[in-house]
């Protein structure tokens, strides 16, 4: 635990990290925070900082490290170093491995993308189990000064200028959605190291954060040391521009979510915007919803640039019927009085599902699904459904719970709801489009539709209050 004697610069850190817990809703809140630990000094840091403010601030916390696998007995050292630390402040620690290599050559993206979406995606998934409201993570005001010039240096946009923010959702590839947490994002590294040494936690060095491959270690190492010689206060210079494009980028992004619940009808498979209504907006609205469509659809923006936009857009201005092809397996086809985007296997998404049984406990698999089923501790993390994973009362797990498509004459009670509804007005009150209806996958016990996929969980699916263990569902696309 944190010493009473330390220096002030010390306690000034810690002061900040509570600020921060404070403002993001979770300090004396009972709740419990997940936090990802690598072994290096921010990360360690902020470890320490968060178990020596977790009885103060009312939370519980709970400490996760991946092993990428990459540094072969370094790697072992530094999972070793994290578990005396957790045992030593008392945080339930998760340890894991992954073959990071092998999703790279899969997903054929670069190293530093593989690790980071497969960390993330460990977090969402243990943040599920455990029941964490959030996910802190040891990004500092060094990292965000890299991460807006690695965004210049590759042709940023105003979004990209913001850089990270303190509070932001991340999505896993097919995954749920996270939530994460940078309390350490108005502190320099050279202060994280300051209070890895004067609270003696002696972390773990990784020789590869000085590896000139990697784009960020380039400008760590060789950019930004070549700018401030042109402007010493450079760093804090990327700070206040970081800053000044959040403010602009905030008021943008209020004015899309404005006009996207007129322009936009979703799906669990593709996005269409109204042709007409797209039409009447000022030209950087219509950029600004082209970019809500594909994180809608994609679940992050990686890959995407401006000129992608910018061919959609002229897409639409142009003869109908004709189609574009985007990254990440995607497509966008100009029509007369909707514009689609969708996965370019999504003609599968508009065809019914035939009804199969669900393995409980187990994996099933569908045409373009794998379900996976069984008891979870019902945690903190809320009762209801996620976008493609549901908390069922868990007296469920004893029905011959069956996956479907819709059948004329279906009504669904909606959690919340006193009676039932029609479903095709629910799907039409969610703004499904009527080409891709058919393709919404319906869990049922009996007769009973328990749980709209990607939309609402039934009342009568409900956990009820006092249970420790629910029926976790969860829908993967393939």
């Amino acid at each position: 635990m944190p010493r009473q004697d330390r220096p002030s610069g010390t306690r000034g850190l810690a002061r900040r990290v509570s600020d921060q817990l404070t403002g993001s809703g979770l300090a004396g809140s009972g709740s419990l925070l997940l936090v990802g630990v690598s072994g290096g000094g921010d990360s360690v840091c902020l470890l320490h900082c968060l178990a020596g403010l977790r009885e103060r601030l009312s939370f519980d916390l709970h400490a996760a490290h991946l092993d990428h696998q990459l540094r072969g007995e370094a790697s072992a050292a530094d999972a070793a170093y994290v578990a005396a630390l957790c045992e030593r402040m008392e945080v339930p620690l998760t340890v894991e491995q992954a073959d990071v290599k092998g999703y790279r050559r899969r997903m054929r993206v670069s190293l530093e993308e593989a690790g980071r979406d497969v960390r993330y995606a460990f977090f969402a998934a243990l943040a599920a189990a455990v029941g964490a409201r959030a996910v802190a993570v040891g990004h500092t005001a060094d990292d965000q000064v890299e991460t807006v010039l690695m965004h210049i240096v590759r042709g940023s946009g105003l979004t990209g200028l913001r850089g990270m923010t303190p509070s932001s959702r991340w999505e896993a590839r097919g995954g749920p959605r996270l939530k994460l947490i940078r309390p350490l994002l108005g502190t320099w590294r050279r202060e994280t190291s300051a209070y890895c040494q004067a609270e003696a936690l002696d972390p773990r060095d990784d020789p590869s954060n000085r590896s000139p491959r990697f784009l960020r270690n380039r400008i760590r190492h060789e950019l930004l040391p070549l700018l401030r010689q042109f402007n010493p206060g450079i760093d804090r210079g990327m700070l206040r521009l970081a800053e000044n494009a959040g403010h602009v980028a905030e008021r943008l992004d209020d004015e899309t979510e404005r006009v996207w619940k007129r322009v936009a009808l979703l799906s669990s498979g593709s996005v269409e915007l109204q042709a007409r209504l797209l039409a009447a907006l000022p030209p950087s609205l219509q950029r600004l919803v082209m970019r809500r469509a594909l994180l809608e659809l994609r679940g992050n923006l990686r890959g995407i640039a401006e000129v992608h936009t910018k061919d959609m857009l002229r897409l639409t201005g142009g003869p109908v019927g004709k189609t574009l092809h985007l990254p990440g397996g995607l497509r966008f086809h100009a029509g007369y009085d909707a514009h689609t985007l969708e996965a370019r296997a999504a003609d599968a998404d508009s065809l019914p599902l035939e009804e199969t049984p669900l393995r409980v406990p187990g994996v099933t698999k569908l045409p373009g699904w794998q379900i996976e089923a069984g008891m979870t501790p019902v945690g903190a993390a809320g009762l209801g459904a996620t976008t493609y994973a549901a908390l069922l009362d868990p007296a469920l797990s004893a029905c011959r719970l069956r996956v479907r498509s819709r059948r004329p004459g279906d009504r669904f009670q909606p959690l919340g709801m006193a009676g039932t509804k029609k479903l095709q007005d629910f799907l039409v009150d969610a703004k499904v489009s009527r080409r891709s209806r058919d393709a919404v996958p319906l869990v049922c016990a009996g007769d009973d539709i328990i749980w709209i996929v990607g939309h609402r969980i039934s009342e009568r699916a409900r956990v009820p209050p006092g249970c420790h263990h629910a029926l976790r569902i969860t829908f993967q696309r393939l």
